[in-house]
């Protein structure tokens, strides 16, 4: 349930997680809890990651993935913020995903996520892991409270 003070839900999958630069953003927001996204994506990494939708030739089949990342509950400021620092909607376009929090009993929520408008360069994409699809390993080299490991390279 939203409430008025922090009417939207943000997943974030980059530099805006823990314990990444960006993520001093995030401050003023509620974190709701890790997640996987319900749809496939591919990701790209450069230095940070970029998700794009998936296109139908066959050679990206394998490439696709579900995200991993955190959930917030954002105020307007909050999201403002995220949106300038992601170029919203120039480079990024935040869309709604649904993803699924982690837990006991897992919930399914509606969120924002930043996805890249252009196809990424097909050499800069990641493999998806156990069909997921995870960045940040070279910050954090230890499994997640879920129990899945971080990584960024092919």
């Amino acid at each position: 349930m939203l409430n008025n003070t922090h009417p939207h839900v943000l997943m974030v999958y980059g530099t805006l997680k823990r314990p990444f630069s960006n993520h001093t953003l995030l401050m003023g927001a509620r974190f709701m809890g890790e997640a996987t996204t319900v749809e496939k994506f591919l990701m790209a990494d450069g230095g940070f990651p970029r998700v794009a939708h998936v296109p139908r030739a066959p050679a990206y089949k394998d490439l696709a993935g579900q995200v991993r990342g955190e959930v917030y509950r954002c105020p307007d400021d909050v999201l403002t913020a995220c949106d300038r620092l992601e170029g919203h909607p120039r480079w990024y376009c935040r869309e709604k995903v649904s993803a699924v929090l982690d837990g006991a009993n897992p919930t399914q929520v509606t969120a924002w996520l930043y996805i890249i408008r252009e196809l990424p360069d097909m050499h800069s994409l990641m493999e998806p892991k156990n069909g997921l699809l995870t960045w940040g390993e070279r910050a954090a080299r230890f499994p997640t409270r879920s129990g899945v490991f971080t990584t960024t390279s092919k």
